[in-house]
């Protein structure tokens, strides 16, 4: 089989064969199909390869073309959208996003008739995966905010309020500044100010 076209079955010469590769493995092809197959991808190369019953290795391009055909399908339910084409009632996958101008271009930017600036418009595009259609739809609106938990409290030992875990309580650090505040006005633990002694030449 080494001598021979997988193909097409042409015999090659021994020295200065042609090689393609087919569903990652190397297959010996004369120069005619090998400028014939060559625009096509590794996998339709490899099923090819796989149908003359001439290929070498087959199992490994076997398993070369079970693992594209699983990523191929990994790739397509990652873009699967639950939208049907209007046209042939095919599915249509996402196709990206983009800013549409709401306007015309002025001088200064996108402006509308009235002069002013206008806005843009996002869209998703979304393409037949039947007949190759493709379509704009306007996203949705983005879930609203999660409301915040609320932060657990604590309750003080001393008097009894709930405050929360982060600081100190709020009712104690009142009344103590509170009663520091009385003891100062009533002049009780007030230290007496020192009454600064004039030099000896000043009397």
């Amino acid at each position: 089989m080494a001598n021979t076209c997988i193909f097409c079955g042409t015999k090659l010469p021994r020295f200065g064969q042609e090689k393609l590769l087919c569903g990652n493995v190397f297959q010996s092809v004369c120069g005619q199909c090998r400028k014939a197959l060559w625009d096509l991808s590794q996998e339709e190369r490899g099923q090819r390869a796989l149908d003359t019953g001439r290929a070498a290795d087959p199992e490994q391009i076997e398993a070369f073309l079970r693992e594209s055909r699983e990523a191929a399908q990994r790739e397509r339910e990652a873009v699967l959208t639950d939208k049907v084409c209007l046209r042939c009632g095919k599915p249509m996958l996402r196709y990206g996003r983009k800013l549409i101008q709401l306007g015309s271009e002025g001088l200064f930017g996108p402006v509308t008739r009235d002069g002013i600036f206008s806005d843009w418009l996002e869209v998703d595009i979304l393409r037949c995966e039947g007949c190759g259609k493709a379509e704009f739809f306007i996203p949705g609106p983005s879930e609203p905010p999660q409301p915040q938990k609320e932060e657990e409290q604590v309750t003080c030992p001393v008097c009894g309020a709930r405050h929360s875990p982060l600081i100190g309580c709020p009712s104690c650090a009142v009344r103590l500044a509170q009663s520091g505040q009385r003891l100062r006005s009533s002049g009780e633990d007030t230290p007496q100010r020192e009454t600064p002694r004039k030099p000896p030449w000043e009397k």
